[in-house]
């Protein structure tokens, strides 16, 4: 656990020192969150009441599936595992750390866009903040675990990002973050509920079935994560195979 710890520490503080980690994690998300909220409070008067969870839903999303999948790659590509491992550090935390990194980077965005949301634009602060705070990790969960799972079964960063934007830019478009899912034609609603987006604003907003899409986005990380974690071990006994 203390490599663990070491490895954590160690991506949580390149986010901070590196000048391109610094504009994705956080330059980027929080000026697309002014110019958005800015913009959307005067087209829609409603936005006022999802800003805050839409905009940290976007934040997660950015991380979850266009950063995350293409670092966890590269972790394989030089076979930077098979180091750790023969240094004692399984594969399993080698690949946890820079998820829960960025768990706390997108922390404190989220924190940033509650507080920026209401004195600046004023958007609505959650009724309740211990139910916006469990919406807030499974928005993290499923997508984090989606990415990973793009990860593992992506042959370059390139076709990582590529595969990633399949599933970030339908989700954007259709989940509910810039309008309500429930203006869209029956049809496209349907197809939009395979994204973790279409089920996390539920999440956020409580009422009738909201546990439900609870239920639906811890399976679906789960899910996730034991097909990412098996394919990631079949990968390492192909390697050990080829020597």
């Amino acid at each position: 656990m203390k490599d663990f710890a070491h490895r954590l520490v160690y991506e949580f503080r390149s986010g901070l020192r590196d000048k391109s980690q610094i504009l994705m994690n956080y330059l980027f998300r929080l000026v697309f969150f002014a110019l958005m909220g800015a913009l959307m409070s005067k087209v829609n008067s409603f936005f006022g009441k999802t800003m805050i969870p839409a905009m940290s839903l976007f934040a997660l999303m950015c991380t979850s599936l266009l950063s995350l999948p293409s670092s966890l790659v590269m972790l394989r590509e030089p076979g930077l595992l098979r180091y750790y491992r023969i240094n004692g550090m399984p594969s399993w935390a080698v690949l946890a750390a820079p998820p829960l990194a960025n768990f706390l980077h997108m922390a404190i965005v989220s924190f940033l866009i509650a507080v920026a949301g209401k004195l600046a634009l004023g958007a609505d602060l959650p009724l309740s903040w211990p139910r916006f705070v469990l919406a807030w990790f499974a928005a993290w969960a499923s997508p984090t675990a989606l990415g990973s799972l793009v990860a593992a079964f992506s042959s370059s960063s390139h076709a990582a990002i590529l595969i990633a934007q399949l599933v970030y830019i339908p989700s954007i478009i259709f989940g509910g973050l810039m309008m309500p899912a429930d203006i869209l034609p029956a049809g496209l609603a349907g197809a939009s509920r395979i994204f973790p987006a279409s089920h996390a604003m539920p999440a956020f907003a409580g009422g009738p079935g909201s546990e439900f899409t609870f239920l639906v986005l811890a399976s679906g990380a789960l899910l996730c994560l034991l097909v990412s974690l098996a394919l990631y071990a079949w990968d390492r006994l192909r390697a050990s195979s080829q020597h």
